[in-house]
C-alpha cells in the first residue's frame, strides 16, 4: 500500500452495512431460562469468555424453541456469524467470537450476519483489529448503534485472496498459540526445576563431590557443639505419633529440629492474631498477603496499634529471620 487510503489491486473500499447484517439480540427472562434441552443456544455476553477466537461458540446452559422465540421477538442467528457485546463495560474486551450452531443472543448483543461478498473468517479477524470502544456513546453505561457500526469502513479484497489471508493469518496464529503455550508453562518447569535443586542440595546429592575433595569437614554434630557448647541431643526425633520417616542424609550430618536451631528467646511463634483497625504511625506488621514469591512487598504493610503489638514481642522481625 502507497498511502493511507490505497489498497492493492483488485480490493474495494466498502464498510461494515454493506458486508453484513447487524442483528440485535433480545430480552431474555429468567422465566425461560435454565432449558438445557431446547433446539437454539440462547448466548448471553458471559458466553463470549468461554472460549477463545479461534473456537466456535456451540453450547451453553440456556436453549430455547421456535415457541419461546416467537415470544421473545429474537432471531435466530445463522451459523458463522460474528457476536459481540453492545452494550456494558464488555465492550472494553472486544471479543468476537463466532457461533458453530444456529442460536439467540441477548439484548446486550450483536450479531454480524456476513454476506456472501465476504468469508466469515476474513470479518472476523478484521472485527479484532478494531476498538469498538471508539465507537460507544458517551454516556453512563457504553452502548453500540448500529448506525455507527454499519459506517465501519473495511478494505474488501477479492473473495478468494480473502481465503488465502485468513489461511495465512490462521498459521501464524497457531505458530503464535503454541509459542505462548510453551511460555505458559516455563513457570512450572522453573519451579519444578528449582524445587530439584532445593531437595538435591538438602539431600547432599549438590555436594557428594566436595565431599569426597574435603573429607575432613567438621561435621553437623561438632557443628552444633561449637556454637550452642553442647552435643546433638535430639539427632533423629523418633517420639512423633506417627514416626517420621526420615530420608537419608549423608554420613557427617545429622537430623535435628528446627526449635533447636532457633534463637533460644525467639522460639518458632504465630503472629499477631488479630491485627485491629488500621492505627497510622503505629507497628508495621507483615500479613500473609505482603510475603511473596522470593521477596516481601512493603509498599502495603498495615500499621497497628503499638498496644497490641507489645503483647507479641516475639514477633519482631529483626532482619534475618524466615517467615
Amino acid at each position: 500500500m502507497n498511502g493511507e487510503n490505497e489498497l492493492p489491486e483488485g480490493w474495494a473500499w466498502t464498510n461494515l452495512g454493506t458486508v453484513s447484517e447487524l442483528v440485535s439480540g433480545a430480552g431474555f427472562p429468567i422465566k425461560y431460562q435454565g432449558f438445557t434441552d431446547l433446539p437454539y443456544p440462547f448466548f448471553k455476553v458471559g458466553n463470549l469468555g468461554q472460549v477463545n477466537s479461534s473456537t466456535f461458540l456451540t453450547k451453553t446452559q440456556d436453549t430455547v424453541n421456535d415457541e419461546i422465540i416467537k415470544i421473545l421477538h429474537a432471531k435466530i442467528i445463522p451459523p458463522y456469524s460474528i457476536l459481540f457485546a453492545k452494550i456494558g463495560m464488555a465492550i472494553q474486551l472486544n471479543r468476537r467470537r463466532i457461533n458453530g450452531v444456529p442460536c439467540c443472543i441477548d439484548n446486550n448483543m450483536m450479531a454480524a450476519i456476513p454476506s456472501e461478498i465476504i468469508d466469515y473468517r476474513f470479518l472476523h479477524r478484521f472485527l479484532e483489529t478494531i476498538d469498538f470502544m471508539q465507537y460507544t456513546q458517551a454516556t453512563t453505561v457504553p452502548s453500540l448503534r448500529k448506525g455507527d457500526l454499519n459506517n465501519i469502513a473495511i478494505p474488501l479484497p477479492p473473495l478468494a485472496e480473502q481465503r488465502r489471508i485468513v489461511a495465512a493469518v490462521e498459521a501464524l496464529l497457531a505458530r503464535v498459540n503454541a509459542s505462548r503455550e510453551r511460555l505458559d508453562r516455563v513457570p512450572g518447569l522453573l519451579k519444578a526445576f528449582r524445587q530439584a535443586v532445593l531437595a538435591a542440595a538438602c539431600s547432599g546429592r549438590l555436594t557428594e563431590g566436595w565431599r569426597g575433595e574435603n573429607p575432613g569437614v567438621e561435621t553437623g554434630n561438632q557443628l552444633f557443639r561449637r556454637l550452642f557448647g553442647e552435643e546433638l541431643k535430639d539427632t533423629i526425633p523418633d517420639d512423633d505419633d506417627p514416626p517420621i520417616k526420615l530420608p537419608p542424609i549423608p554420613e557427617k550430618w545429622n537430623w535435628v529440629r528446627c526449635n533447636s536451631l532457633c534463637d533460644i528467646k525467639r522460639d518458632i511463634t504465630y503472629g499477631v492474631i488479630k491485627l485491629g483497625h488500621l492505627f497510622p504511625e503505629g507497628v508495621p506488621t507483615l500479613r500473609s498477603s505482603d510475603v511473596r514469591w522470593l521477596k516481601i512487598d512493603s509498599d502495603d504493610v498495615k500499621t497497628i496499634d503499638p498496644k497490641i503489638a507489645s503483647q507479641y514481642s516475639r514477633t519482631f522481625l529483626r532482619g534475618g529471620e524466615i517467615v
